[in-house]
């Protein structure tokens, strides 16, 4: 899997004008989702504990599969 790049700006009082006349003339909808730092904080601490519990049942399942696919030994045949 291969993650898309996501492009981010910054709006503040300054340049908003600017940033609708940009998104404006490149085609795109004049609309933002926007968060507060508090809100981006949040989102970061969230996606970490993704990772982390991706990682953990990522972890389980090699597990399960070491234990439910290895090879049993080959009994000896008898004569």
């Amino acid at each position: 899997m291969r993650i898309k790049p996501v492009e981010w700006m910054l709006v503040t009082p300054a340049n908003s004008n600017q940033v609708f006349k940009n998104l404006e003339a490149k085609g795109q909808d004049q609309v933002i989702f926007g968060l507060t730092d508090d809100g981006y904080q949040q989102l970061a601490m969230t996606i970490a504990e993704l990772r982390n519990f991706i990682n953990t049942q990522r972890n389980i399942i090699i597990k399960y599969k070491e234990y439910y696919e290895t090879p049993q030994k080959e009994q000896p045949k008898k004569p």
